[in-house]
């Protein structure tokens, strides 16, 4: 007999969305919501277009229901769906392809330093990196990707990858070293 793991949002609401049920489907829209829209923020500094991307998640989600098999967490499911959805609109930006910027200083930024940070002061310096930065720093950093896998996610070359988060890290520290020394 096979043991089946109940994942959040409770695996007869899940069966119950992947039947079509709008109630079960909006019970999981409330309890997955906000972590959803915190991903897509991750991606997407405009939050209108974070939240359009959150209900492009949404939809692809629900609609796509039959893919989700339970064997894993439906949560990390749906990050992953919100994850592709922020890295289309990103390829489908004009601003998204490398953003040299010869004069970005700093030293790479420490663990500790982003231990330290309040979330909303990371985010903030977050937002101000170019698309392809924060891009390429959240998938390396954040989600764990390789920069093979990034270079393809992306359409990119692994050594564009490379040079992206180093420039990513060299201006997170010198945003990090400027907001420091306006609070010192």
């Amino acid at each position: 007999m096979k043991i089946r793991r109940l994942h959040i949002g409770g695996s007869r609401t899940i069966e119950k969305a992947r039947k079509g049920d709008r109630n079960a489907q909006r019970e999981l829209w409330e309890q997955h919501a906000p972590a959803v829209l915190a991903t897509c923020r991750q991606y997407l500094s405009n939050l209108p277009e974070a939240q359009d991307a959150m209900s492009d998640s949404f939809f692809t989600a629900f609609t796509s229901m039959d893919k989700y098999r339970g064997d894993g967490p439906f949560p990390a499911w749906l990050r992953r769906i919100a994850v592709r959805k922020c890295l289309d609109r990103l390829r489908a930006r004009k601003d998204y392809k490398v953003a040299w910027n010869e004069d970005i200083m700093g030293e790479e930024i420490q663990e500790e330093v982003a231990a330290s940070m309040e979330m909303e002061e990371l985010q903030s310096i977050i937002d101000q990196l170019p698309a392809g930065f924060r891009s390429v720093f959240l998938l390396y950093c954040v989600e764990g990707y390789t920069h093979q896998d990034i270079a393809y996610a992306l359409d990119i070359s692994e050594n564009t990858s490379k040079s992206q988060l180093s420039r990513a890290r060299k201006q997170l520290q010198a945003s990090w070293n400027n907001l420091q020394s306006m609070t010192s």
